[in-house]
């Protein structure tokens, strides 16, 4: 049984193949994965990996990729999941299955390497975020003091 949203006894998320707060299908008393993972959508919304630290139950259109080894950082999976093509299957729903994810090659530093990209990484990300966030609202008091100065500078007062 699942519920829309978390309550006491239904409070493990259940993860779809769609993209944040989309992601989450519903809740449930149970989990199928307990430790760091990557979500990774094969049917929908292709290619878009997501990390998860907190239990989950996945549904069948999302692939799971936990790192069998403590010297691969998770969030650099995830970086380079971004940017593997995966030349997906031609079918009627365009899919990425389990055996082309797996053929993915990626170059491999040491761990302290990889923590320096992730690092960076999620700066740029951080970044590239809060402008996308900060930038309207800054257009728009940008245009509301336009608005200002021009109608001070053009309304003319009678001379008394």
């Amino acid at each position: 049984m699942k519920c829309k949203s978390p309550t006491g006894e239904y409070s493990y998320p259940i993860y779809s193949n769609g993209i944040g707060n989309n992601a989450v299908w519903g809740y449930s008393k149970t989990f199928r994965f307990n430790q760091p993972a990557i979500t990774f959508s094969s049917i929908g919304t292709i290619g878009h990996p997501e990390i998860r630290t907190e239990p989950f139950t996945p549904i069948i259109r999302l692939k799971v990729i936990i790192p069998k080894s403590e010297n691969v950082d998770i969030g650099y999976i995830k970086y380079a999941l971004e940017t593997a093509d995966f030349g997906l299957n031609k079918s009627s729903v365009p899919n990425v299955n389990a055996n082309m994810i797996k053929s993915i090659k990626v170059c491999l530093p040491d761990i302290k390497k990889q923590r320096q990209i992730v690092n960076v990484l999620n700066k740029f990300d951080k970044l590239v975020t809060d402008i996308s966030e900060g930038l309207p609202a800054e257009i728009e008091a940008r245009k509301n003091q336009y608005a200002y100065y021009r109608d001070k500078l053009l309304a003319f007062e009678e001379a008394k």
